[in-house]
């Protein structure tokens, strides 16, 4: 270090400017190119998450579709009493040949019209034990047949991608799902029939069996059988990061060089689990490469302004020291110092800016002269302010006196509700006052929003002394008070009450603000929380939501993402908003 320090200072100054240009320029640029690249990166790997999410939601959706008109199919085949009294009768040899015809012709033809009509079925088959009767195709079948599928072994429960061997010379290859069950009539322990309702794996599976480009899907069930169309060594690379999740998981990780986005479903229903991958490496090659040429062209830039700075430096210091006294002139003070120019070069201009700099540093000695001027004409301003408030509260206290010479109390008690209003809120304070204050606005609030109505609205107010000294952002329950009016009561017009309920542990407490107004459904709490957490813009406008979000913004940010507000609704009968806060007051 001192080696270098010492050539350092044997460096002429020209040659110092341009060490000091190059690494001027290199550094931020290097750190500015990486950060680009790491924002880009991160963008693309965001975007990509989101997008794996909706796909994975959406095949989660498809795939409970199919599990429900399965299930549907099996409950109407359950419930079908001509086909379970048909079925009972032939295992006790009851059945004739016109019995047979008739059931054929009326519920066989009916069950496989209902069958054909649902495109995403492949077949509904029924297994009977016995030879009393006939085959009858395309649905009831001899129970010895069972033992050309692959789950003759085991029957009850789900199976998964196996060929149609039903018939031995089929030439069936596309693979195949189904739930068996076995259907027992109600007077005995034997099963009449055994039930296979199917499905295709590209139906169920449509996201593993019709993956994009860069995709590769898997089904494992609970046997840790692995189902997929491609790719069935990734799924050993990501074993050990899937083996422990229990719940939906998108992520980010890096095999071998390439870059993945997993995505996790646990099928319940299933007793299995989908998991998805998309290998977005090249867009992650396509953003090195984009990086790798912005280093080339800093190179390039940085080579170019040193050659040329270079140059411009050798002319520059020739009258450097002539100009330096003057310099040192106005760094003493002399602002009225100025240099003389004696050519069109570039030290002459250099000179001339520094001119303009002196002159610069006189307008900025006026301007910070005018700014004091300023600040303390705003700060008598601003006591003139606090003069007129209490003018304003004095011009209110007169009125309310006359209100109540002139017997008109109720005209008092409003006069009086409005000035602890604007007293309350014109005040200065810190950002967070007690939950009592709060709740003391929001009385006087009420009573002037009583004044509009021709019914009134209650108050039903349950906070103990404890939970009314805790500390909370100023002005914050008034926003949801003010929704459950104009969102939830005004359009029923009606006397009602709004409840504000208190309830504290050791270490945190929630205020409660419901009303039994109109309610919300599910999909407006959804739409709500969205702009509440940001998902969504809210644009301006009554009901977008923005007041709710302001309130959770400033209570997170004096207390931590931890505390928050939730919502539970129920349409046409009430809204409840928890505002979650710590303890701040023992």
């Amino acid at each position: 270090m001192k080696k270098i320090k010492q050539k350092w200072n044997k460096l002429q100054l020209n040659h110092k400017v341009v060490t000091m240009l190059v690494f001027a320029i290199t550094i931020p640029s290097i750190i500015l190119i990486t950060t680009i690249f790491e924002i880009m990166r991160m963008n693309t790997i965001n975007q990509e998450l989101q997008s794996l999410s909706y796909e994975i939601d959406k095949q989660f959706l498809e795939i409970e579709k199919n599990i429900i008109t399965m299930e549907t199919i099996e409950n109407f085949f359950i419930n079908n009493k001509d086909l379970i009294e048909f079925l009972i009768q032939a295992e006790h040899s009851k059945v004739t040949t016109k019995d047979s015809i008739n059931f054929y012709q009326d519920t066989i033809h009916t069950l496989e019209q209902i069958i054909n009509s649902n495109q995403s079925l492949y077949q509904v088959r029924l297994y009977i034990p016995h030879k009393n009767i006939q085959e009858m195709m395309p649905i009831l079948y001899h129970q010895d047949r069972i033992q050309n599928m692959s789950w003759d072994k085991e029957i009850d429960g789900w199976h998964f991608g196996y060929e149609d061997n039903l018939f031995i010379n089929s030439s069936q290859n596309e693979l195949i799902m189904s739930n068996v069950t076995k259907i027992y009539p109600e007077e005995n322990n034997n099963h009449i029939a055994i039930m296979e309702v199917a499905m295709t794996m590209e139906t169920m599976f449509n996201s593993i069996y019709n993956a994009g480009k860069n995709e590769c899907g898997f089904f494992i069930d609970n046997k840790n059988n692995v189902y997929s169309n491609k790719c069935e060594n990734m799924i050993e690379y990501i074993a050990n990061d899937i083996k422990s999740l229990r719940e939906k998981s998108i992520f980010y990780k890096s095999y071998n060089g390439d870059s993945f986005i997993i995505g996790y479903l646990p099928l319940n229903n299933l007793n299995g689990k989908l998991i998805i991958t998309k290998n977005i490496t090249s867009q992650i090659n396509i953003l090195i490469s984009i990086g790798l040429c912005l280093v080339i062209l800093i190179i390039i830039l940085v080579f170019a302004i040193t050659t040329i700075f270079k140059k411009v430096t050798n002319r520059l210091f020739n009258k450097f020291y002539e100009i330096l006294y003057s310099i040192h002139e106005i760094q003493r003070g002399d602002l009225s110092i100025v240099i003389e120019k004696s050519g069109d070069d570039e030290i002459n201009d250099l000179g001339e800016q520094i001119n303009k700099l002196s002159n610069q540093i006189k307008n900025l000695v006026e301007e910070n002269v005018n700014r004091e001027i300023l600040i303390k004409n705003s700060e008598i301003k601003a006591l003139q302010n606090q003069i007129n408030a209490h003018f304003i509260y004095n011009v209110l206290e007169s009125i309310k006196m006359m209100a109540e010479i002139e017997e008109h109390y109720e005209i008092s008690d409003a006069i009086t509700a409005l000035g602890k209003l604007l007293r309350y809120t014109i005040k200065w304070t810190n950002i967070n006052v007690t939950i009592q204050e709060e709740i003391e606005y929001i009385k006087n609030y009420m009573i002037l929003i009583n004044l509009r109505f021709d019914y009134e609205i209650s108050l039903n107010i349950s906070i103990d002394d404890f939970v009314g000294k805790q500390l909370i952002p100023k002005m914050s329950l008034q926003p949801i008070v003010e929704n459950s009016l104009y969102h939830g009561i005004e359009e029923l017009a009606e006397e009602t009450t709004i409840y504000i309920t208190g309830v504290a542990n050791e270490t945190a407490l929630y205020i409660e603000i419901m009303d039994t107004g109109r309610g919300m459904d599910s999909e407006a709490i959804t739409r709500l929380y969205q702009k509440i957490n940001g998902e969504i813009e809210s644009a301006g406008g009554a009901g977008n939501g923005i007041g709710l979000k302001n309130v959770q913004d400033r209570i997170r940010m004096c207390f931590g993402d931890e505390y928050n507000l939730v919502i539970t609704s129920k349409k046409d009968e009430f809204t409840k908003v928890r505002m979650y806060l710590p303890i701040t007051q023992k």
